[in-house]
C-alpha cells in the first residue's frame, strides 16, 4: 500500500523538524500508537494498536530513522509483529518544504 499526501503545517521549517523527531510529538500525533520511547538519536520502540473492522492489534515495533537531510528531509522505517496475527512493515519519505513562515509536509 503507497500512501501520499501533503499537508500545511502553520510553523517554519526547523519547528516542523524539531516536532518531527520529538517523541512526545510523534506519540501524540501517530495514530494508534500508545507509547514511542527513544533510544537514540536514529531509534525508537514503539507500540501501536491497529484496527481493522472488529478486530484490534497491538504491534511493539522498533523504528528506525535514516537518509536524515535536516531540517528537509528522512526517511522512517518499523517493523512490528503481533504474534499469530502476522507482522507490518512500514517505511515512509518524509520531506518539509520551507514556504516562508509555513511548511509543507
Amino acid at each position: 500500500m503507497k500512501l501520499t499526501d501533503r499537508t500545511i503545517l502553520p510553523v517554519p521549517a526547523e519547528a516542523a523538524w524539531r516536532a518531527l523527531n520529538d517523541p512526545v510529538v510523534l506519540e501524540a500525533s501517530l495514530p494508534g500508537c500508545k507509547a514511542l520511547k527513544r533510544l537514540d538519536d536514529l531509534h525508537f520502540e514503539s507500540t501501536v494498536q491497529i484496527r481493522v473492522g472488529p478486530m484490534a492489534a497491538t504491534f511493539k515495533s522498533n523504528v528506525e530513522l535514516s537518509d536524515l537531510d535536516p531540517p528537509r528531509a528522512y526517511t522512517i522505517s518499523g517493523m512490528g509483529r503481533v504474534g499469530a496475527l502476522g507482522f507490518a512493515n512500514v517505511t515512509e519519505h518524509l520531506q518539509l518544504e520551507a514556504q516562508g513562515n509555513t511548511t509543507v509536509l
